[in-house]
């Protein structure tokens, strides 16, 4: 526990963690654990895990009160975002047990305790202090440090699940919905949003800037997006003609099935591209969607999970 926020993180996050702590606070750490842990087992998504860590923590922790008092992205802003993303509503999360997926500084876990859900804002990085600062006045949110893939909660705990632009940054993201899929409780709801694909514009501009911007430091970075927000700036108050290559996204979401319990192993998912847009599937009722799926696409095979065609 740090700054209020259990830290639940296993294998080599686990040890770097305890090396700044140990290095932060000497005497603490000696008092509490004082032989290192044994080395941890190598994860092939390690290094992702790190970058992560170090640059979305930078993220909210710079601009945690981004999506609350934002003069743009305000509170009220990002409670439409997050019912239009997440399509779930009052009628869904009333009185249930929650799990945000990536939760950033907090402002979507926010939303849906305030909608009458007993939320749980689990996320890799430091944004949990944001968070955690953020919501302190909800009683109903608890934040957690901890990996997606590493959940520490019991098989089949939440009724419903959301991640809002979060598992395409994973390295893996099918393993992560495997297991978010996991943690859903029998007639629980699962959904998952995902940026879409733009233009063939857009995506050639993003494919260059990525090439450099991924290899740059945090220093180098604000530098360079600040040349960016000037010509952007200089865009806008020009003749210059409006963009609308960007990229809505895509909620794809799956419903567990009522009767029955979850089995070991996490259902085999296979999905496709698609031009952005939402769907929800609900056990029992017709999907809410406003996203055209293409005629192959198939969703959780498991007999746990149920999918419904529009």
């Amino acid at each position: 526990m740090i700054r209020g926020v259990p830290r639940l993180l296993t294998g080599s996050l686990r040890d770097a963690a305890i090396r700044d702590l140990r290095r932060d606070h000497p005497d603490l750490v000696q008092e509490l654990e004082p032989e290192e842990p044994p080395p941890a087992r190598p994860d092939r998504l390690d290094e992702l895990k790190r970058s992560t860590i170090e640059r979305f923590g930078f993220e909210w922790t710079e601009y945690a009160r981004f999506g609350w008092d934002d003069p743009v992205y305000d509170a009220q802003r990002e409670r439409a975002v997050f019912l239009r993303k997440s399509l779930l509503g009052e009628e869904d999360l009333g009185g249930k047990l929650v799990l945000d997926a990536g939760s950033g500084n907090g402002r979507y876990s926010y939303w849906a305790a305030r909608l009458g859900g007993r939320v749980f804002a689990v996320d890799l990085g430091d944004g949990v202090d944001a968070a955690a600062a953020n919501t302190r006045d909800q009683n109903a949110i608890q934040v957690v440090q901890a990996d997606i893939f590493a959940l520490p909660f019991e098989v089949g705990t939440f009724d419903v699940i959301f991640s809002i632009g979060v598992l395409m940054h994973t390295g893996d993201a099918r393993r992560a919905v495997e297991s978010l899929a996991g943690a859903l409780a029998p007639g629980g709801s699962l959904s998952v949003h995902l940026y879409g694909r733009g233009n063939a514009m857009y995506e050639a501009v993003d494919r260059a800037l990525r090439a450099r911007t991924t290899k740059r430091s945090i220093p180098e970075l604000l530098r360079f997006t600040g040349r960016l927000y000037r010509l952007r700036r200089w865009l806008d108050t020009s003749a210059w003609p409006a963009s609308s290559a960007g990229s809505s996204g895509s909620t794809l979401t799956h419903t567990a099935s009522s009767t029955g319990t979850p089995p070991p192993s996490p259902p085999t998912i296979r999905t496709r591209r698609s031009s952005g847009g939402s769907a929800r599937w609900a056990s029992g009722s017709s999907p809410r969607t406003n996203l055209r799926l293409p005629q192959d696409f198939a969703g959780p095979s498991a007999p746990w999970l149920e999918r419904r065609q529009p």
